[in-house]
């Protein structure tokens, strides 16, 4: 978890208001399409905004005097993260099994990698798109040329992704925001459409996913040099597929400045790890366009300028937002269960988990804005799988303890109960041990006397001596 700074309340900020503007345009929208007017949605989402604060504050309280059972790391505990989490996927792989039948709208991709009498995969400069036509070619070949292999394969992806985006969650922010954002992953309709068409954007998602769990554990993790390189060569590998890994490495360099709770590297040790991080995705990225010219007999600079053809920025528009009608309501469950974010924030005074995930969404949405991703690939999926991390972020804040306030109260619990139990068992009249020392003698008081007492006229001790007298020669 990362250490709350001035930085951290910013981002939180933007988030906070990007949840609020979407959620008002968004109720706004299903309110008109209802035939109602856009007052109605926006004093809807007033009311569970204000129901959001309520509902954070009243649990927040609550969670301080519970034992902490998602934080205990219990067997209980770890049984009922399991059960849930099969119990999701089960769900979602239900739901994209019943949608099966509609699978197969766009047959593009199909067309270009089925087995056929002298058909080859054509050349193409968009990474992801290339290797997913390979890897699709291959499933067909095994299989022949049965469409839903290549939904299946779709499928297995996206778990894939979804699996390892559930172990970057609990590893950077804990159980309940992994279930949550796994959930949301597996049951929502634009997910499944995506898993039941041909695109290389789950290849994509799955690629963004592993590597996303390797940039937390470096995030979270001791930050040693050699892993933060490593970590910068597999992000390379995301960027030379799409442009959209460079927001994955504007997290991990992000991330890496930031400061853990428990860290106690300075500034400039985090600083040299985020630049390690940044040089190995560079050096990575050159190693991967230098065995694509080897493999594809072109030259450097041909391969660089192709590629920087397909993202090479635009003006700034704003990016093409949601259907309202086929997504809207998933997507206003999702902007609902966000808003919780926005309070739960609050719920811990020292770290959070917000600020790696926005700044990767962040640098998503400027990417769109500017064009720079293509229609093969889009950046609608990703943004969506990063507001769903954020939404379980947000909720983990409802079940987490303020550890310091926590500690406080049990140390001040417990010495309450010292006290009494002191006071409960002390004895009511006071018992004397012997004692094991020699006991003093009674003082007896001496007086003085001689053998022989002075008479009358005898006590003047005043001899008188002649001036004269030498008796003390």
């Amino acid at each position: 978890m990362i250490q709350k700074k001035a930085f951290s309340y910013f981002l939180w900020f933007l988030y906070s208001m990007a949840v609020c503007v979407s959620l008002f345009w968004m109720s706004g929208s299903l309110s008109r399409q209802a035939g109602y007017s856009e007052i109605v949605g926006f004093a809807g989402s007033s009311v569970w905004l204000l129901l959001c604060g309520l509902i954070v504050f009243l649990l927040h309280r609550s969670m301080q005097k519970s034992t902490g059972f998602w934080e205990s790391g219990s067997k209980p505990a770890l049984v009922t993260e399991g059960v849930t989490a099969v119990i999701l996927l089960g769900a979602g792989l239900a739901l994209r099994i019943n949608g099966l039948d509609g699978a197969g709208q766009d047959a593009a991709y199909y067309e270009l990698a089925k087995v056929a009498e002298g058909q080859v995969i054509p050349p193409v400069v968009h990474g992801a798109t290339y290797i997913y036509l390979q890897l699709l070619h291959v499933i067909y070949v095994i299989f022949g040329n049965i469409f839903l292999a290549g939904i299946w394969l779709q499928i297995a992806l996206q778990i894939i992704a979804s699996i390892f985006i559930y172990a970057a969650v609990r590893k950077q922010t804990g159980a309940v925001a992994a279930l949550v954002a796994f959930g949301f992953v597996m049951a929502e309709p634009l997910m499944v459409r995506e898993a039941l068409t041909l695109s290389p954007r789950m290849l994509l998602l799955a690629v963004f996913a592993i590597s996303a769990y390797f940039c937390v554990r470096c995030i979270s993790g001791q930050k040693k040099l050699t892993k933060c390189a490593l970590c910068g060569v597999l992000i390379s590998c995301v960027c030379y597929l799409d442009i959209i890994g460079f927001s994955l490495l504007f997290m991990t360099a992000a991330g890496l400045l930031l400061k853990n709770v428990e860290e106690e590297r300075p500034v400039s040790g985090r600083l040299f790890c985020s630049l390690c991080c940044v040089s190995g995705c560079a050096a990575g990225f050159v190693l991967l366009v230098l065995i694509d010219s080897l493999a594809s007999s072109k030259g450097v600079l041909s391969i660089m300028g192709a590629w920087w053809s397909l993202f090479v920025p635009s003006e700034f528009t704003m990016p093409v937002r949601a259907d309202v009608m086929q997504d809207g309501v998933g997507i206003l469950l999702l902007l609902s269960v966000m808003s919780f974010g926005i309070f739960s924030y609050w719920c811990n005074r020292r770290k959070e988990g917000f600020s790696i995930w926005i700044l990767a969404g962040l640098m998503l949405v400027l990417m769109q804005c500017f064009g720079m991703t293509t229609a093969e690939v889009g950046g609608y999926p990703y943004l969506y799988v990063l507001a769903a991390i954020l939404a379980g972020v947000g909720v983990t804040g409802l079940f987490t303890k303020d550890m310091e306030a926590f500690m406080y109260e049990r140390l001040e619990t417990e010495l309450e109960a010292m006290s009494r139990d002191v006071i409960e068992e002390a004895p009511s009249k006071v018992q004397l041990i012997e004692n094991p020392l020699p006991l003093p003698k009674k003082h007896v008081k001496k007086v003085l006397d001689f053998d022989m007492e002075p008479g009358e006229g005898q006590e003047d001790f005043d001899v008188q001596v002649d001036a004269n007298d030498d008796y003390d020669i």
